[in-house]
C-alpha cells in the first residue's frame, strides 16, 4: 500500500519522521560494521602478541618481576577490574549458565582475546540490532 492522506497508517509526521530513519539506520550499520571490524583487529593483534609472548618471554619470572613492582600490582588490578566488569555484561546478556562460565574462564585468562571474540559474536548474533547487542536474552 502506498502512502496516502487517506489511509491512517500515514500522516505527514510519519513520512516526515521517515526521511530520518533511513539516514540514522544507515549510520548505526555503518557503526556496527566498524565495531566488527574493531573486534576482529582486537583479537587478531591479541592474538599475535599472546603467541610472541610464549615464545619470547618466561611466564613465571617475568610474572613475579611484575607483581613485586607497584605500577605492575596496580596494573593487574585495572586488568582484573575490566575482565569482571566485562564478565558482569555476559552473565546480563547469556541464558545459558554453563556457557556464561566458559566465556568468563576465557576472559580470566585470555584477556582481551577472548573479550574481542565474545564482543564479534555478539554483534554478529544481534542481526544489526544494539539493542540486543547490548542486553542479549534481556531485549
Amino acid at each position: 500500500m502506498s502512502p496516502s492522506s487517506k489511509s491512517p497508517r500515514y500522516s505527514a509526521h510519519t513520512l516526515e519522521s521517515a526521511r530520518w530513519v533511513l539516514p540514522a539506520y544507515r549510520k548505526s550499520r555503518a557503526i556496527m560494521k566498524l565495531a566488527k571490524i574493531i573486534t576482529i583487529i582486537g583479537a587478531l593483534v591479541m592474538t599475535a602478541i599472546i603467541g610472541y609472548a610464549f615464545i619470547a618471554g618466561d611466564f613465571g619470572a617475568e610474572g613475579a618481576i611484575l607483581t613485586s613492582l607497584p605500577w605492575g600490582i596496580v596494573s593487574l588490578v585495572d586488568l582484573y577490574v575490566g575482565f569482571t566488569l566485562f564478565s558482569v555484561w555476559i552473565v546480563y546478556r547469556e541464558k545459558s549458565i554453563p556457557l556464561t562460565v566458559v566465556w568468563i574462564a576465557a576472559v580470566m585468562t585470555l584477556g582481551a582475546f577472548a573479550m574481542s571474540l565474545y564482543a564479534f559474536l555478539a554483534l554478529q548474533s544481534s542481526a544489526g540490532d544494539w539493542k540486543k547487542f547490548w542486553m542479549g536474552k534481556n531485549a
